[in-house]
């Protein structure tokens, strides 16, 4: 256990990261701090091959914790954006493959953390979208940019961007998602039986030769800083929240 919030269990060659943070499994600090640990771990043992990030029950994760005080306060947005963008860089710079097991919602940064990964399954009927943009929340995680990048379908990205709702289908059928997921055991069988055809050499080079310009998360950075944080409407997401 790395905390209350965040475990981690290695099976054979794969570490399996899980939040269990109540029924909504919200992001905060304590879970940021949690992957951090979980990933850097996963990534500096050498008989682990593969990282499989999850959560406990029906949903992935409905974004920041929206019972978060200070989320007007600019400098604890860069507080959780440093947290958040730095277990995405360790993702994405790390040779070994990780994978997203994606069910129920998946909202906000936990949409920005599914993002992260090599490999995302997702389940048919998820809830994916980021309503914080338009209850004046900013990505706390990925910048829109790379997020577009990731993302690739163009009709997709600007339903997203608008705060549309999408579902796991539609999800799939846009290439967002590699797979559909029903269950915790469904998840564990992907990634095994992608781990038996992966040439694991190739994937290495090929997602250390995609790494995001580090100049990217420098600029959004200073756009956090000075981001105006009175649009921000967090009652108002929080409800929408319960409501998707």
């Amino acid at each position: 256990m790395l905390n209350e919030k965040v475990t981690s269990e290695v099976k054979d060659d794969l570490a399996v990261i899980q939040i269990s943070n109540g029924d909504q499994n919200v992001i905060d600090i304590e879970v940021l701090m949690g992957l951090a640990q979980g990933v850097s771990s996963a990534i500096s043992e050498e008989h682990v091959k593969a990282v499989l990030i999850r959560s406990s029950g029906s949903n992935f994760s409905t974004g920041y914790d929206g019972s978060c005080k200070r989320l007007r306060d600019n400098s604890w947005l860069l507080t959780v954006f440093d947290a958040a963008s730095a277990v995405y860089n360790m993702i994405r710079s790390s040779g070994k493959p990780f994978f997203m097991a994606v069910g129920g919602k998946c909202l906000g940064l936990g949409f920005e953390l599914a993002l992260s990964g090599d490999f995302i399954g997702i389940a048919e009927n998820s809830k994916i979208g980021i309503p914080d943009f338009q209850y004046g929340l900013p990505s706390l995680m990925v910048p829109p940019s790379i997020m577009e990048n990731v993302i690739g379908n163009r009709r997709t990205f600007l339903k997203l961007l608008t705060s549309e709702i999408i579902s796991g289908t539609e999800a799939l059928d846009n290439g967002i998602g590699d797979v559909n997921i029903s269950d915790r055991d469904d998840s564990l069988k992907w990634v095994q039986n992608k781990l038996e055809r992966l040439n694991l050499q190739i994937f290495t080079i090929q997602k250390q030769q995609r790494f995001p310009d580090p100049s990217i998360f420098r600029e959004y950075r200073s756009f956090i800083k000075s981001y105006d944080t009175s649009v921000v409407r967090i009652k108002e997401l929080e409800a929408y929240r319960s409501l998707v």
